[in-house]
């Protein structure tokens, strides 16, 4: 009892000093503010409205002091009443604060909150999701639509429907030939060349005679015509460069095979350790141009295929299950392309 009696004369003495410390402070300010009055040559208030503003700032203070002072005297009193009847335990058990629960919250708030915290994070997640939805859906149909604003209508063949169909290409052509799986196909297709050279060489062989590519295609009629030609000078020019040669091939097929469907195949990517960092070698510079080829179908005639999504893998490069030297596919994965094709074909009935 003597120690709780001691702490409340402390604290009367404390308030005291708080309220001289108050008092010096609004005699200094009044002081400046007169000080500023005279320097700024406007007249001073007199004496009796001073002293006014004195007393009731002092007034003012002096009540709130006493209304701190008594409630601290009123919490003394229940103090020393609680000692004495023997709660010295936990004085201010009802203030104790709710358990944390570890996100900053009472466990009561953390109950009321939760269910706005799932309220907020669903409407975030369909928020995202339908955003990601409509991105994903707007990516597809920029894929899948063209000028013509057609979408492909892609149906199920088996091998006799490549018995008037055409291959077009490097060595990943070569090795669809060497497969054996479309024996009933043509391929005019030399390994290491590109697109730049595809219409100019003499590829084609038929009876000991060498012909190009469009000299050969002006002698035959096919129904179906497969590309897959770029990768082997992607160094020889940009995008535009490589645009412009495969207009040149389209060209080349529309002139000679009227009555052809086109299928313009997106060139398998190459592993990740072939890539030239900084080169132009990389699948980044392939991926543009695949891109730039799908621009030129029209789903009318013209039909691209994602051929390179067939063996890439998540980062888009040629998966090293598929390949030994990183740029070709291995012989016994060329029925997943072909199973492709089964799957991506246009059927018009004959005429």
């Amino acid at each position: 009892m003597q120690a709780a009696a001691g702490v409340c004369i402390s604290e009367k003495v404390a308030g005291v000093k708080n309220m001289k410390r108050y008092l010096w402070g609004i005699l200094v300010t009044a002081l400046l503010t007169a000080a500023l009055l005279a320097v700024l040559h406007i007249p001073l208030p007199g004496a009796e409205t001073v002293m006014l503003w004195l007393a009731e700032a002092g007034g003012a203070a002096f009540e709130g002091k006493a209304d701190v002072a008594a409630e601290k005297e009123a919490d003394s009193a229940k103090t020393l009443a609680e000692m004495e009847n023997g709660q010295d335990h936990v004085v201010y058990q009802s203030e104790k604060p709710a358990e944390n629960t570890g996100d900053g919250l009472g466990e009561n708030e953390s109950v009321q909150k939760a269910p706005e915290k799932e309220a907020d994070y669903a409407e975030n997640a369909s928020g995202q999701e339908a955003d990601h939805m409509g991105n994903a859906g707007g990516e597809e149909t920029d894929r899948a639509e063209s000028a013509s604003g057609q979408e492909p209508l892609f149906q199920t063949v088996t091998e006799d429907y490549f018995s008037d169909a055409l291959f077009i290409g490097d060595s990943r052509t070569v090795g669809m030939q060497q497969s054996g799986l479309l024996d009933n196909a043509a391929y005019y297709a030399k390994t290491g060349i590109g697109i730049g050279a595809i219409l100019q060489e003499r590829i084609v062989s038929e009876n000991g005679v060498s012909y190009t590519v469009k000299e050969a295609l002006a002698r035959h009629a096919f129904r179906k015509v497969y590309i897959m030609i770029g990768i082997n000078d992607m160094s020889a020019g940009d995008v535009a460069w490589y645009t412009q040669q495969y207009e040149e091939i389209l060209d080349a097929v529309r002139s000679t095979q009227p009555q052809a469907i086109i299928y313009i195949q997106g060139n398998i990517p190459m592993s990740y350790g072939k890539q030239e960092p900084g080169g132009a070698l990389t699948n980044e510079n392939l991926r543009l141009r695949n891109e730039a080829a799908r621009a030129l179908a029209d789903n009318e005639t013209v039909f691209y295929l994602d051929i390179q999504d067939i063996y890439a893998d998540e980062n888009g490069h040629l998966a090293q299950a598929y390949t030994s030297d990183g740029l070709h596919v291995k012989s016994e994965y060329y029925g997943e392309w072909v199973d492709y094709l089964k799957t991506h074909a246009v059927v018009r009935s004959s005429k």
